[in-house]
């Protein structure tokens, strides 16, 4: 049975738009950087489930913060959760 979490208030379920890089992910200075550090690279995500209390809707495309919500493992997928005025924009294409 599929299960389907929702968030609570004004909190926001996305999943990061994973970005393929070939080697190790490295500084503009050169140093290598650890794997968890580029997973938080990407500032794009896409929006999984939302409560009918805030203006984005599933599927949109959204911009992050660097350092704000909170990391969640759901069927054994990693997905982040923010509160909506955390989040910085929509990204529409033209």
């Amino acid at each position: 049975m599929s299960k389907k979490l929702i968030p609570l208030f004004d909190r926001i379920l996305v999943q990061r738009i994973k970005v393929e890089s070939k080697g190790q992910p490295k500084s503009v200075g050169g140093i290598l950087l650890p794997e968890s550090a580029a997973k938080k690279s990407n500032p794009l995500a896409k929006v999984i489930s939302v409560n009918e209390a805030v203006h984005v809707k599933v599927g949109d495309v959204v911009m992050l913060p660097e350092y704000k919500g909170a990391s969640v493992v759901f069927e054994g997928e990693e997905y982040d959760m923010y509160r909506e005025d955390e989040i910085l924009g929509t990204v529409e294409s033209l």
